[in-house]
């Protein structure tokens, strides 16, 4: 595993530590987030983690990642709490010029957690 250098993100806010090459990157999320205070981990980190897992997902072998663009039917159906660990899945389901779109999965323990389809554009 190597950390994923197709990310323009930097600790505190990569979520995906690192990219095996595989379809199946991880999330988790200790009580040791800033984000988590406690509660039940913030729907917008469990989004920005799909987000940057559809950019590695979909640029995996071909170097570069992408940018968000858009984001649809997002749910994220029950609460994650610190120490889940969610696996993340993506299938691209269809390339525009520059512009690609990837439906992504979350799932804890095999059951649905969240999921939501991105749009992203093609970063150079």
């Amino acid at each position: 595993m190597s950390e994923p250098a197709r990310l323009p993100h930097a600790f505190p806010f990569r979520f995906i530590p690192r990219d095996d090459g595989g379809g199946v990157l991880q999330f988790s999320s200790s009580a040791d987030d800033a984000v988590s205070r406690g509660g039940p981990v913030p729907s917008w980190v469990v989004l920005e983690a799909m987000t940057q897992a559809a950019g590695l997902l979909a640029a995996s072998g071909q170097g570069s990642g992408g940018v968000l663009v858009q984001v649809a039917r997002f749910r994220s159906p029950r609460p994650i709490w610190p120490g889940d660990s969610l696996e993340l899945t993506g299938i691209l389901v269809k390339r525009m010029g520059s512009l690609f779109q990837v439906r992504v999965t979350a799932r804890l323990g095999g059951r649905l957690a969240a999921r939501g389809l991105f749009t992203l554009r093609e970063t150079p």
